[in-house]
């Protein structure tokens, strides 16, 4: 059970921590990212077919538009490796966002109860096993 203890405490203090308000839907910053992105869009297509039509006075059409595809094929990964510097970069703050005091202050109260809990799970390990194990049932089924 020793073993197990630091992942139990992981997980309660993750889920005590963890924030249950649900964020604005609509935001300013939100609707000003949405037509930046409308506006970018626009303007990689009127780019890219600018593009195309610049080469195919030099090349075949068939040509001009393999060349055209590819450079929307690396922008495309410019982008994608963009968007996951970004995502990593938001994890890595969302996860240092939680604050060493209230980890501290569960810790405690979980050795508290430790301490008061240890020696009735001594005397009747089998009771104390099947009850741990209906709460679980009854944690799965609401989650569920």
């Amino acid at each position: 059970m020793a073993s197990y203890m630091p992942l139990i405490e992981k997980m309660i203090i993750s889920s005590m921590t963890g924030s249950h308000s649900s964020p604005r839907l609509v935001t300013p910053e939100r609707i000003l990212t949405a037509l930046s992105l409308v506006l970018i869009s626009t303007g990689l297509v009127f780019g890219l077919y600018a593009e195309y039509i610049w080469l195919k006075t030099f090349l075949l059409p068939h040509v001009a538009a393999l060349i055209v595809s590819g450079s929307a094929f690396v922008l495309a990964l410019v982008f994608i490796a963009i968007g996951k510097d970004m995502y990593k970069a938001n994890e890595k703050k969302m996860t240092a966002g939680h604050s060493g005091d209230v980890t501290k202050v569960i810790r405690q109260i979980m050795e508290s109860l430790g301490a008061e809990l240890e020696q009735p799970v001594r005397e009747n390990p089998k009771t104390a096993m099947m009850l741990a194990s209906l709460a679980g049932f009854a944690a799965a089924e609401k989650r569920i």
